[in-house]
């Protein structure tokens, strides 16, 4: 059975610095991975908030599949980390987000986050520190907030583990390798292994 990696835990007291902020959740602030290198001066913050070519290209694919099917009269795509605002002190950005027209309604898009539930989230990777959580809570955390405030369906990729994480409401997390087929919405499936094979694109298969 697939496991979800642990995370390296330690302790640091943290500058505020808005900069290296990813997210607000629970009141508590979660810094951007890699931002001990940025204390330290060895990079810069623009160093460490791009994401990987792997990343991008499965970004790149899902949104591609998205867009071949959706009906665009219908729904909004989001991406580029578009912020999301769930409450008081709970703010945070997604990769790629689905919204429905009825809910994100044009009265409601501002110069501000959507502060309405998106139908379905879709993450890849993890681009926070987690200090001493592990990835599992992150993830059942993180999830747990998205779905209590009304999203159908959170989508997680993990590039490095190969993994998938799939949360829907009244339902326990499903985990299962990127060799899998997962339904977006509608009946409408991805496989990232597949398509990145197809591509040519090198890796690895982990075992499990």
């Amino acid at each position: 059975k697939a496991m979800i990696l642990v995370a390296e835990k330690k302790e640091t007291k943290i500058p505020h610095r808005y900069d290296l902020i990813f997210e607000v959740l629970n009141g508590k602030s979660f810094y951007r991975k890699g931002y001990r290198d940025v204390l330290r001066g060895t990079k810069t913050i623009e160093e460490i908030m791009p994401c990987s070519s792997l990343q991008w290209i499965v970004v790149d694919y899902l949104l591609g599949f998205i867009y071949s099917f959706i009906d665009r009269s219908k729904y909004w795509i989001a991406t580029n980390e578009a912020g999301l605002h769930l409450e008081k002190n709970d703010n945070t950005g997604n990769d790629i987000a689905i919204y429905s027209k009825k809910v994100l309604t044009p009265d409601k898009i501002s110069v501000h986050y959507a502060d309405v539930p998106p139908k379905i989230i879709i993450e890849v990777d993890i681009k926070v520190d987690l200090e001493k959580m592990t990835v599992a809570d992150y993830i059942e955390m993180r999830t747990g907030k998205f779905l209590d405030f009304g999203v159908e369906k959170v989508i997680w990729i993990l590039t490095k583990s190969q993994i998938i994480v799939v949360g829907r409401q009244g339902e326990e997390l499903k985990i299962t390798r990127w060799n899998e087929d997962i339904e977006i919405m509608d009946g409408h499936t991805f496989n990232v292994r597949q398509y990145l094979k197809s591509e040519g694109i090198p890796f690895t298969e982990k075992e499990g």
